[in-house]
């Protein structure tokens, strides 16, 4: 049964959607003019878990971090764009239970806007699954002629301590997501969370970007030795100066990534640090 939720505190009335399993999502989704959109977003494994912070342990330090589920269901861009054109959301995850699915309507209620519309999609997720729903949208961003340029998928599955189907979903999903996409227009579209690495919370690789991984890497080892995995922030940049990172590997890595809470007037985020530094 497809249910809608309106958003009692919105004056304008959004809609959020909800839809369990994927026959449910493809009825509905088919019906759906995708040409009234200016742009697709979709995210995997990002609901937020009823929990503020999370604590989890890197390099023998016990690191607590205040969630972004909320922005890993609509970035910032998103809402941005949002105040003047069209965009949908969608949002595949597992609701393990009705008041974990409530709690996520209850928060993508308070960042809807004018121009949002949002899917819920209630998965059971097997890697099966997941690429019979991005099979599923990209069939029908073809019908439409949707450019591969307004097109978002991105991958946020990871798990603290993953048991052994976690550990397998997590190492193999983007890998079989990138080689059905393959056969499409839409390969760059599909990115990556880094997880919970303390410099790249917040940070999304494109990952048909894998060719250039050494680079990545090379910058990403060269951010946790230099910084120590505490936060990079503009009061502690001057250790970049004094490292050896590659100003030409760094500016690769700034093109191929993104950052899902990036605002262009807030230095803080970890993209205008880097760009910062590279003026320098």
């Amino acid at each position: 049964m497809i249910k809608m939720q309106n958003n009692q505190n919105n004056q304008n009335n959004k809609n959020i959607m909800e839809t369990s399993g994927i026959s449910e999502f493809k009825n509905i989704f088919e019906k759906i003019d995708l040409t009234i959109y200016d742009y697709i977003y979709v995210s995997m494994g990002s609901k937020y878990n009823n929990s503020e912070t999370i604590t989890y342990t890197i390099a023998n330090k016990t690191i607590h971090k205040k969630t972004n589920a909320e922005w890993q269901m609509i970035p910032e861009f998103i809402r941005n764009i949002s105040n003047q054109m069209k965009t949908l959301v969608i949002c595949i995850d597992r609701f393990e239970n009705n008041t974990i699915k409530k709690t996520n309507i209850d928060v993508l209620s308070h960042i809807i806007n004018n121009g949002m519309y949002i899917i819920i999609c209630d998965l059971d997720g097997t890697i099966h699954l997941f690429e019979s729903i991005i099979d599923i949208i990209t069939k029908s961003a073809v019908k439409y002629a949707i450019p591969p340029e307004k097109i978002m998928i991105v991958n946020f599955i990871r798990f603290i301590y993953p048991n052994h189907t976690e550990s397998y979903l997590e190492e193999n999903l983007s890998k079989s997501l990138h080689k059905q996409l393959l056969q499409t227009a839409y390969t760059d579209c599909l990115y990556e969370w880094f997880g919970y690495q303390p410099n790249l919370y917040n940070i999304v690789y494109k990952y048909n970007a894998q060719s250039l991984f050494i680079i990545l890497s090379s910058v990403i080892n060269t951010l946790n030795k230099n910084i120590e995995h505490c936060e990079l922030t503009s009061d502690n940049i001057h250790i970049l100066e004094n490292s050896t990172i590659n100003r030409r590997f760094l500016g690769i890595f700034l093109k191929n990534t993104f950052d899902i809470k990036y605002k262009s007037n807030e230095f803080e985020c970890l993209h205008n640090i880097l760009h910062a530094f590279l003026k320098k």
